[in-house]
């Protein structure tokens, strides 16, 4: 799954934890 490098884009832009971040290391957790 590709929730792994939205994770990290999404750290590098905005550099905060947001809803989409927790979300997607939830998901790429489970997966």
């Amino acid at each position: 799954m590709r929730d792994g490098e939205k994770v990290g884009e999404i750290t590098s832009e905005n550099g905060e934890i947001t809803q989409e971040m927790v979300m997607n290391a939830i998901a790429g957790g489970e997966a």
